[in-house]
């Protein structure tokens, strides 16, 4: 799996990934370590835990992990991971998508939401949904202003609050 942007190359993980290159993007965002792992009140990843992540993704029925890289650069600068579809619902869900923090606020993360929810488009989906912690507005407001409307609120796995938000495609 992989597609482009003006600015950005979307691909999914394999055995040639280069895990430590994920590192920075996790620990560039202590924010969302703490409210991914409330229990320990975590704020930096290990590479294990990087690790960790992706086998927890892997192990799902149809769940993809990418890297978002910078055409400019070659840099990953970012992470996303998708369910298409979601066994449960056979619908496509953007189950993560986070960008390192020095490449925040400059259209990055937009673009590449756009360009997976065109990838999901291309596979024939007509929705897309995501989840989104209460305890982060921040990500909230950003899909908001990509057209994503909270439908429900329910609890995480973890029991952690959350919003789940649609967008039609």
């Amino acid at each position: 799996m992989l597609f482009q942007t003006n600015r950005l190359v979307l691909k999914q993980i394999d055995e040639t990934t280069e895990l430590a290159e994920l590192l920075p993007i996790f620990n560039s965002n202590p924010d969302f370590i703490e409210a991914s792992e409330p229990s320990t009140r975590k704020r930096l990843y290990a590479l294990s835990d990087v690790q960790q992540y992706l086998w927890q993704e892997s192990v799902r029925d149809n769940s993809y992990c990418l890297t978002i890289r910078s055409k400019e650069t070659g840099q990953i600068i970012g992470t996303a991971a998708l369910l298409d579809p979601n066994p449960n619902d056979q619908l496509a869900w953007i189950g993560l998508l986070l960008m390192d923090s020095q490449h925040q606020n400059q259209g990055f993360g937009a673009e590449a939401a756009i360009a997976i929810e065109q990838y999901f488009v291309s596979e024939g989906r007509g929705e897309a949904r995501l989840s989104v912690l209460q305890s982060n507005l921040k990500a909230k407001r950003f899909w908001e202003k990509l057209g994503y409307s909270v439908i429900t609120e329910r609890p995480d796995n973890n029991q952690r609050l959350c919003w789940l938000m649609s967008k039609k495609l």
